[in-house]
């Protein structure tokens, strides 16, 4: 006691990030639960955006929002993982020399 468990959408971690997420959460729990760090453990787990609704957001979000400490805060639906749009790009026009008659240009070096 206690156990976390934290759903994502899919992406790599670094054993650095790892290393700081598990850090940041038992420093976190084991001061307000009052506990060693010991007795903490953490999962984590990849969720396909397909499946989020599915696997989180319903049975575990809508389901149970009464033992939520925080809300999330997207709209609904949930976004999915699709990729950028192709932007194409947009053709600059070139500078074109303006010409200068030659009574404005007197003096100049």
């Amino acid at each position: 006691m206690p156990h976390m468990i934290i759903r994502h959408w899919p992406r790599t971690f670094t054993d650095e990030e790892k290393a700081d997420l598990v850090s940041s959460l038992s420093q976190a729990v084991t001061r307000v639960f009052c506990c060693e760090p010991g007795s903490v453990s953490i999962a984590v787990e990849s969720i396909e955006p397909a499946q989020w609704m599915e696997r989180v957001h319903i049975p575990e979000i809508e389901q149970r929002a009464e033992l939520l400490w925080k809300q999330p805060n997207y709209s609904q639906p949930v976004p999915t993982a699709q990729p950028a749009p192709t932007v194409q790009p947009v053709p600059v026009p070139t500078a074109q020399p303006v010409p200068v008659p030659a009574a404005q240009t007197e003096g100049i070096r």
